[in-house]
């Protein structure tokens, strides 16, 4: 009862026609063999697809840090510049020639 489909039993007369199995024995065990290769090529094909991903993941984490970098610099260069700007009007009101 466990091989009543229509795949497995295309997959009996396609292994007795082709002469790889000549008993049920032989048509099952191979069946067997071929299923679990199809299972063990799946979960490697889903581990690539999970693998892909997360690389795509890390692509676009690497991105958002640039642009986070990005932004810093931006944010360093104002206030920067704001405290050297700070610093002229301290000097020009206050008559200081060396910060406060």
């Amino acid at each position: 009862m466990d091989y009543d489909n229509t795949a497995a039993v295309d997959f009996f007369l396609s292994a007795v026609r082709n002469h790889r199995a000549t008993t049920v024995q032989e048509m099952v065990n191979l069946y067997e063999t071929e299923m679990d290769q199809r299972r063990m090529e799946a979960g490697q094909q889903e581990m690539l697809n999970q693998q892909r991903i997360g690389n795509m993941l890390q692509i676009g984490n690497l991105f958002m840090q640039r642009q986070i970098l990005n932004q810093a610099q931006q944010i360093n260069a104002n206030t920067a510049s704001t405290s050297r700007n700070v610093d002229w009007i301290a000097r020009d009101v206050f008559g200081k020639r060396n910060g406060l």
